[in-house]
């Protein structure tokens, strides 16, 4: 491949903004001021606003290993904020738009709090929006900040929310006329976030990363003068489906050429995507968003992660990933009937999700038809697309090879037997999904935020401990010891004493289990297959995640004892429960005080370990 083959779109990334003279002793952060390639790339793809900084604000949480990663502060700055830190915190991410209606009302604010550049808000399909076109919706309570250029060359996105309502939000569209920023009469029309809505992304997008889960990632969790939130997340591409299919049902193949092109661009730039002949870029390109799809899908339902998908491809990262945690639950157990109650609509549940990702990437191969050919065919057109077909492969082998390395099996171990005993492996998968998918018998209920008819077995604290009971004594176990290994509140006495239902199940699991430890480990002692499969299951099934309905009490004791605690205790009891979501133990020394209050937390969690 020729480098002059994406020249326009790396230009675009690396050199069109304008230039700057950094100053201080963080310059990085001069660089987001509101500048942008995707300005350059796609004209229509957003609205811009004049922004003002809202000098009061406090900083909650700033993530410094983030910060040292991106290259904003250096490696060896103290975790500690400091006065010139804390004002370029403050400059560059306490802002808020001066929307329609403050122009309209004549509001004049200080020139000194006027920043030089306008801040986009891009536009994007949402499902939230009468017009399905995407002519209305978009960022309605964010900004983007701009792009940060690392010293070794990365690019990252970064972008704000709770910086004002825009009039792309629902509540604008919906009243037909501009909103003033903070009127809570209107239905998704305040443009404010919460704090706590901040710090739940930040500790839960912390845990996903370790994981190895793609996802954006809180850089900065900010408080302005009347209490709301400011949270700022980043990623090296912020970019989602919806921000391209907005095109597509639009017609316009000139932006979505533009839109695609400056995506694969940035993929390439960043490393994050292969570089191909021009004549092969979009089928490779489809390749990729085929196999990432899969595994990501597979990953969600593998790790009981709950992601709204849906047609408009709003809540995912255009890479296969996890951005908007307003929408994002993590489940304790296979809660696979759990919907979101989104007033007038429920959501797709944890098993759905799958077929969501799978038309996702159908939308892909029409869209890349209508950017080679001009020809907008219909969606049902590509419904035997080979990319589908790739796409179902590798959701297929990920799911299986999930399942066998939480069941203590390296990933080779895994692929081998996927590969070489297919059959053992889908036996094994099907006994499995039996206890995983079990569901109460007294149906669907209302949760805080939804419906659900709960799971009642504990199927990871299975592979989880059998085989240290095994190691213990290899005999199988009765029905009743099995069964209680996953135990949970859900399952009742009356469930735990149906032995002779149970119990062929049981015991094919067992057999089952035994033969794929011996032919994952041919010519080893069984004693030796099932101390590394109980040394690597420790590790694969945690039951120590925050659960949804868990981080939300994490994150509401967080900020009650929040006024007790200095600023610096605070954000150190936040990085130690990180460091426990990430399952790594924290060197922080806490003070008597702090230990009490991350204690506390860590309760919690034990306590919500089996919720939604």
């Amino acid at each position: 491949m020729k480098p002059s083959s994406y020249r326009w779109n790396l230009v675009a990334i690396q050199a069109l903004a304008p230039e700057f003279a950094p100053t201080g002793a963080y310059p990085g952060f001069q660089q987001i001021n509101g500048n942008h390639p995707w300005k350059y790339a796609v004209p229509n793809g957003f609205i811009e606003y004049q922004a003002r900084i809202l000098r009061k604000s406090k900083i909650v949480y700033f993530n410094f290993a983030l910060a040292k990663e991106m290259g904003l502060v250096a490696k060896e700055h103290p975790n500690e904020l400091n006065p010139e830190l804390e004002k370029a915190i403050i400059s560059t991410f306490a802002l808020r738009i001066v929307n329609e209606h403050d122009q309209l009302a004549g509001e004049t604010y200080p020139a000194k709090d006027l920043k030089a550049h306008r801040y986009m808000a891009t536009r994007y399909l949402q499902l939230q929006h009468n017009c399905k076109t995407g002519t209305t919706s978009g960022d309605g309570r964010s900004i983007w900040n701009g792009q940060f250029l690392a010293p070794n060359g990365t690019a990252w996105d970064v972008s704000s929310c709770g910086t004002g309502v825009t009039r792309l939000s629902p509540g604008s569209v919906q009243e037909g006329r501009p909103v003033k920023t903070g009127d809570n009469q209107v239905s998704y029309g305040s443009g404010l976030a919460d704090i706590d809505e901040g710090l739940t992304a930040a500790i839960l997008s912390e845990s996903f990363h370790a994981r190895g889960i793609l996802t954006e990632r809180t850089l900065v969790v900010l408080e302005s003068p009347s209490g709301d939130g400011i949270n700022v997340r980043t990623a090296k591409n912020l970019l989602r489906p919806s921000h391209l299919f907005l095109h597509l049902k639009q017609g316009n193949q000139l932006m979505l050429k533009s839109a695609l092109d400056f995506h694969i661009a940035k993929q390439i730039h960043n490393r994050d995507g292969a570089p191909a002949r021009e004549a092969d870029k979009y089928d490779v390109f489809l390749g990729q968003v085929a196999r990432s799809y899969a595994e990501f899908t597979a990953r969600l339902e593998d790790e009981y992660i709950f992601c709204w998908l849906d047609w408009d491809g709003d809540n995912m990262l255009m890479g296969g990933g996890i951005i908007d945690y307003g929408s994002i639950r993590q489940f304790g157990l296979c809660h696979h009937r759990y919907r979101y109650d989104d007033v007038n609509r429920f959501s797709t549940n944890l098993k759905e999700q799958k077929t969501k990702a799978r038309h996702l990437v159908q939308t892909f191969v029409q869209m890349v038809h209508f950017v080679r050919t001009g020809e907008k065919k219909d969606f049902h057109a590509f419904a035997s697309s080979s990319f589908l077909k790739t796409f179902d492969r590798k959701f297929r082998e990920s799911q299986q090879r999930f399942l066998l390395q939480r069941t203590g099996l390296s990933e080779k171990q895994s692929l081998h037997l996927i590969h070489k005993h297919p059959k053992l492996v889908q036996n094994y998968e099907k006994t499995f999904r039996f206890f995983e998918r079990k569901e109460s018998r007294r149906g669907m209920r209302a949760t805080a935020d939804g419906v659900n008819n709960p799971a009642i077995f504990a199927a990871h604290a299975l592979l989880r401990e059998l085989p240290r009971q095994l190691l213990l004594d290899e005999h199988a176990l009765e029905v009743p010891a099995f069964l209680e290994i996953m135990q949970t509140p859900y399952l009742t006495k009356k469930e735990m004493k149906l032995v002779d239902y149970y119990g062929p199940h049981v015991k094919r699991f067992q057999s089952l289990y035994m033969e794929i430890l011996k032919a994952a480990n041919s010519g080893r002692s069984l004693r030796r297959a099932l101390l590394e499969a109980a040394m690597r299951a420790s590790q694969q099934n945690s039951l120590d995640y925050a659960t949804g309905d868990g981080i939300l009490n994490v994150v509401d004791h967080l900020l009650e004892k929040r006024k007790q605690l200095s600023r610096k205790e605070f954000h150190r009891i936040v990085e130690a429960f990180i460091h426990h979501q990430q399952a790594r133990p924290s060197k922080m020394k806490l003070r008597k005080k702090s230990r009490r209050v991350l204690e506390t937390l860590l309760t919690i969690v034990h306590e919500n370990k089996f919720t939604v």
